[in-house]
């Protein structure tokens, strides 16, 4: 039975279907597709001083990520969403990820439990902000300056109450 939701036509009866475009990276190529979308947003426009930035290429990877699992969208060729996932026994190597782990409330015995997700990156033009989220209200200003903005509409979920789309 399909029915539509929203723009959405969903068919219930059919298997979720895995988009192709969302990608591991499992190569150097991935890897740099994903480094050029953050040079783009950390290099170019914050102008940030990243020693691993490569400026001759335009490409921003670090050597965490030679031990992390980085998950990435593609559309017309060139990357528009990523993220980054490391163990926290791994993401001691990083000197930025090991600043963020001596400010959490954990304690060394948890790293082999706890993942690290960093180097969130979502492209700023128009046809390329595909990453959405959902979250309760309260924290919806926190992820304003961050370049997101609520979808403007609310929805009831059973168990976690009132949400709010995130784009």
């Amino acid at each position: 039975m399909s029915h539509w939701v929203g723009s959405f036509l969903i068919d219930e009866g059919a298997p979720p279907k895995i988009s192709k475009s969302i990608l591991i990276a499992e190569s150097a190529d991935d890897l740099r597709t994903i480094g050029e979308l953050r040079y783009s947003l950390y290099i170019d426009r914050d102008r940030k001083a990243y020693p691993c930035a490569d400026h001759r290429n335009g490409c921003f990877v670090e050597p965490v990520d030679q031990s992390s699992l980085n998950i990435f969208d593609v559309s017309e060729g060139a990357c528009v969403t990523a993220i980054r996932l490391t163990k926290a026994h791994l993401a001691v190597d990083d000197q930025y990820l090991r600043r963020l782990l001596a400010h959490s409330p954990f304690d060394a015995s948890s790293c082999d439990r706890l993942t690290v997700v960093s180097r969130l990156v979502a492209a700023e033009h128009a046809e390329a902000r595909s990453l959405m989220m959902s979250a309760r209200p309260s924290p919806v200003p926190f992820f304003t300056p961050l370049g997101f903005v609520s979808s403007g509409h609310s929805y009831a979920e059973a168990i976690g109450g009132e949400m709010v789309g995130i784009i």
